[in-house]
């Protein structure tokens, strides 16, 4: 990327749990350390100050996991002595035109006086709104995106790092033939709209391009209400793969909690339900090749500090 240079990696370690290799095929591009800013080296001798913009739900349980883990060792790192800010966009669920407009003034409203040494951005657009407030707001501010390859192209001007998360969607889908080798099927069950811009369509690639490697036909259930998605998958025979990505939003304009909808769908559901997070193992989740996520807000936490 134009204006980028000195990148080297960081990936987090494997572990093996349940079925499956869990983890988070994690590279981090780490620039921001190389530069100093006007103002950053006075600050940093007091509290400094981080803010944290995320494009979901707060109360989603990855989201909570990846800020204990983000909190906890950052706080520990600099002994408490660091203020840290969050603001959760909840995108799947609020979608009017004049929505991200109004968030704009807000936060333009609510920071427009505090001094922010680190923007910590998950998202495209929460990615979008700290490239484009730096000039106003925090002149100089170092910028670390969380995102995965659909964002790679779209990184702003340096300061930035960026720490790019792989679902493993043909993984999961491989472990999953392993177990199930008589499988014929493989059904996709999506809301109707996700927090993260294109990951729908990310996920929607990744199923269709594993399918057809493995041999499977693929059903995709994306959208629909959630009484349809459960009655279709209390149809389906058991040697068929349920492939669960999140559903926030229903077909029907209805909010969830996507981890409570898996605890509902794999009570009707005639074939396993596979995943990519692990804060879906112990809801309803047969396996799968997932993300860590408090070891990812560790890893946040460190690249910030």
């Amino acid at each position: 990327m134009k204006g980028l240079s000195l990148i080297h990696f960081r990936a987090l370690p494997a572990s093996k749990m349940l079925f499956f290799c869990h983890h988070g095929l994690l590279a981090a591009c780490w620039l921001a350390s190389l530069f100093v800013f006007p103002g950053v080296a006075s600050a940093s001798a007091m509290a400094p100050a981080v803010l944290f913009l995320e494009d979901d739900d707060a109360g989603r349980p990855g989201c909570v996991a990846v800020m204990k883990g983000f909190r906890q060792s950052l706080e520990q790192g600099r002994q408490g002595m660091v203020a840290i800010y969050q603001e959760n966009l909840d995108l799947a669920r609020f979608s009017n035109a004049d929505y991200s407009a109004q968030y704009c003034q807000w936060l333009r409203q609510k920071y427009r006086s505090k001094e922010i040494n680190v923007v910590v951005a998950s998202g495209r657009v929460s990615m979008q709104l700290a490239s484009g407030f730096r000039d106003e707001l925090w002149p100089g501010v170092k910028i670390i995106v969380l995102g995965g390859n659909i964002l790679e192209g779209e990184l702003p001007a340096n300061p930035v790092s960026y720490l790019s998360v792989k679902l493993d969607v043909g993984g999961t889908l491989k472990a999953a033939r392993e177990l199930m080798p008589a499988a014929s099927r493989l059904v996709v069950v999506l809301g109707a709209r996700s927090a993260y811009a294109g990951m729908n369509d990310f996920f929607l690639r990744e199923a269709e391009a594993a399918a057809a490697r493995h041999g499977l036909a693929m059903e995709s259930l994306v959208g629909l209400p959630l009484d349809e998605t459960r009655h279709r998958l209390s149809l389906l025979p058991r040697d068929a793969i349920v492939l669960y990505g999140s559903i926030s939003l229903d077909g029907a304009g209805r909010a969830y909690t996507p981890r409570d909808v898996l605890v509902d769908l794999s009570r009707a559901s005639g074939a396993p339900i596979f995943g990519l997070s692990e804060t879906f193992m112990g809801y309803g989740m047969t396996g799968g090749v997932v993300l860590r996520m408090e070891e990812l807000g560790r890893e946040l936490a460190d690249m910030t500090a």
